[in-house]
């Protein structure tokens, strides 16, 4: 169940967002809204956070620890489950598009911070929870390697 309602929560704003809502319309606020009622539930049911809290989180963390940003944390969140879903090799695209549509940030630059910096932090996000498995965990990056990705996901032309 608390599977379900995490699902249906992430792809019904995938599928808002694809008819060009913008961040700040009351319908979107709606839905959001909504779906953080839904995605409390789930944590609810699970007794746990991670229904809605993976490695998108932790490298969020990962960034507070490392420079302590002037963004807010679902910024920093929306970046990292491109970086996620890049690893998972989900539609990653998708994600960057529909991030893009809204106003969210979808670049190391937007969020203030260089490709070092973020390779870093990646690197140093399963540390904030060592106790939760992610997508992070299955990985031994290395910065080059992190870099290109990051070089990837920033240059996507939509």
């Amino acid at each position: 169940m608390a599977f379900l309602l995490s699902e249906y929560a992430a792809n019904s704003i995938l599928n808002l967002a694809a008819s060009s809502l913008k961040l700040r319309e009351t319908q979107f606020l709606r839905q959001v809204v909504g779906n953080l009622v839904l995605s409390g539930l789930a944590m609810d049911i699970a007794g746990t956070s991670r229904p809605s809290s993976g490695s998108e989180h932790l490298i969020s963390h990962s960034l507070d620890r490392l420079y302590n940003l002037d963004k807010y944390h679902g910024e920093q969140v929306v970046f990292g489950s491109i970086v996620a879903c890049y690893f998972q090799k989900g539609d990653w695209k998708k994600l960057v598009k529909v991030y893009r549509e809204i106003g969210l940030p979808v670049s190391c630059k937007q969020l203030g911070v260089s490709y070092t910096q973020m390779s870093k932090a990646i690197v140093k996000a399963p540390q904030t929870r060592p106790d939760r498995f992610t997508i992070l965990s299955q990985f031994n990056f290395s910065e080059t390697h992190l870099i290109k990705v990051l070089e990837e996901i920033e240059n996507e032309d939509f």
